[in-house]
């Protein structure tokens, strides 16, 4: 969730893709991060710009991929390392 804060494009790429199911992860190429940070939840505040110096491709694309996957709850912290759950 915040790298789809610091990178905007990715919020709009949640438009486009299906609903993931619970095994399902989407990849995103070439996202470009904006922003700084400092924090986690409560604390989380923006910092200011960032320069992205990731590799291009000849494309002029940046050499990034972010996967993004839906949590599942687990009332039992233990069952989520289950070999049925990986």
């Amino acid at each position: 969730e915040i790298r789809f804060l610091l990178s905007p494009e990715l919020i709009a790429a949640r438009v486009f893709a299906e609903r993931l199911g619970d095994r399902d992860t989407l990849l995103i190429v070439g996202a470009e991060r904006f922003s700084r940070h400092t924090g986690y939840a409560g604390t989380f505040k923006f910092d200011g710009p960032f320069e992205d110096e990731a590799a291009r491709r000849p494309d002029g694309g940046l050499c990034t991929t972010v996967t993004a996957m839906d949590a599942l709850s687990f009332d039992d912290y233990g069952s989520q390392f289950r070999e049925s759950n990986l």
